[in-house]
């Protein structure tokens, strides 16, 4: 007796012993099964939660999207909530001036198109829903910190700060839709966290930070780790991992000075066995415009920007030391791409360990250098053709953020206006995405 039996508005269903209810207390939205004993809610769907009290809300394409009832707000649009979609995403408008009176909305079976009776029912107006939008969530918090967002490598979840920890997104088409919180301490009210990588497993994350702030925290929300060995007031930009999982590594980038003016001994490079606890640390030969020497080695910085494994006993950093490839088994290194005095280098890896991109960043004109792609199999190297500008933690140039896909032939980079440009890289104009406010 609490229930409001289907309505006109209401979709049918494939299955002819299946159809939409509605509970007039909860108004949750109820899918039965006319042929179990007693017609039993196989599906419960509640209100969107920004949705208005007292706004109606209708079923589509089996339960995979609501929609508010346009013509109970009569304000020229319709709202269309996709469930698959990350949990807490906005919903995506579909507007058009005119009379909404009584309008009646649909979707196409297939997805590609939604339509609405407008105009005091005079006009049919179509919105092609493929592509899809940008798909956004309200409520990141700013800061002046650097917030990274990484994928997990089978592309099902996506992890991300979000006060006063950290999260991991389900991604649509993933089975689960429950959003996990992922223990990771702020430090003195700010998240200050500069990269995020996760394992090969999909199993744990290395977080960089402040060196007695560098933690392992596990995805399924399990009580982060700090890895030992760095000193407190040595900056780390970024980790990695082996292709097992089982070593982690980074290098400090800037040493900042204690409140008395000291600071921790110059940069090096660390990894970390993750089966037993041991680690070991590596020392960095000086840079380029720095003396050589047991002087240089106890008093200079030598920062590491980025770091890769090629396999269990080969690493990759970079930095104003330029690129260095480390035999791990034997401590020693040797350099492979030369930085000039007052440069620092940085680079990404793709899924092939032997192909690496490489950028030169200049702090004595803020410009940052081509990229160059390296094919260390064979010894080669080209310069590439692209429309980005590396971004420069030390002077705050460049485009905020850069990515490359797997295969090292699409980039992607976030620009301080809130776009996103992607494209292929030497292969003609990229897609410039608009999503931020």
């Amino acid at each position: 007796n609490r229930m409001e039996g289907a309505t006109t508005r209401s979709e049918r269903l494939a299955d002819p012993n299946r159809l939409w209810s509605r509970d007039v207390v909860t108004h949750e939205l109820l899918q039965l099964d006319l042929s179990a004993s007693g017609g039993q809610p196989v599906r419960v769907i509640g209100p969107p939660p920004d949705l208005e009290p007292g706004i109606p809300y209708e079923p589509a394409l089996g339960g995979r999207y609501l929609y508010d009832s346009p013509f109970a707000t009569r304000d020229g649009r319709v709202r269309l909530w996709d469930l698959s979609s990350i949990p807490g995403a906005e919903p995506r408008e579909l507007k058009r001036a005119g009379d909404w009176y009584f309008a009646q909305f649909t979707l196409h079976p297939n997805g590609d198109w939604a339509v609405a009776t407008t105009h005091d029912s005079q006009e049919l107006t179509f919105w092609p829903l493929r592509p899809p939008a940008a798909i956004v969530v309200d409520g990141y918090p700013r800061s002046i910190w650097l917030r990274p967002v990484v994928f997990t490598p089978d592309g099902n979840w996506l992890a991300t700060y979000w006060e006063p920890t950290g999260r991991l997104w389900p991604l649509p088409g993933t089975p689960s839709r429950q959003i996990r919180d992922l223990d990771l301490p702020s430090m003195g009210g700010l998240p200050r966290r500069l990269q995020t990588t996760i394992d090969p497993a999909g199993e744990r994350a290395f977080v960089a930070s402040f060196g007695n702030d560098v933690l392992l925290v596990p995805l399924d929300g399990g009580k982060s780790t700090q890895l030992s060995g760095l000193a407190g007031y040595t900056l780390v930009v970024q980790g990695a991992f082996s292709p097992s999982g089982r070593l982690a590594a980074a290098g400090t980038f800037r040493r900042n000075p204690r409140s008395d003016g000291s600071v921790d001994p110059a940069s090096e490079l660390r990894v970390w066995n993750l089966e037993t606890g041991a680690d070991r640390a590596f020392d960095l030969p000086p840079s380029v415009d720095q003396p050589g020497g047991e002087e240089a080695t106890a008093t200079t910085e030598r920062p590491v920007y980025s770091v890769a494994f090629a396999d269990e006993s080969t690493l990759y950093t970079a930095g104003e030391t330029g690129v260095l490839r480390w035999d791990l088994e034997a401590g020693t290194h040797e350099r492979i791409v030369e930085v000039q005095p007052g440069q620092e280098a940085q680079l990404w890896q793709g899924a092939d360990p032997q192909r690496l991109i490489t950028a030169m960043v200049d702090y004595s004109n803020d410009d940052c250098g081509p990229f160059v792609l390296h094919d260390l199999a064979v010894g080669q190297s080209q310069e590439l053709a692209t429309f980005a500008a590396c971004p420069d933690l030390q002077t705050g140039t460049g485009d905020r953020a850069l990515a490359f896909d797997d295969a090292l032939s699409v980039i992607a980079v976030g620009r301080p206006d809130g776009t996103l440009w992607v494209g292929r890289i030497g292969g003609g104009p990229p897609h410039v995405m608009f999503g931020h406010e």
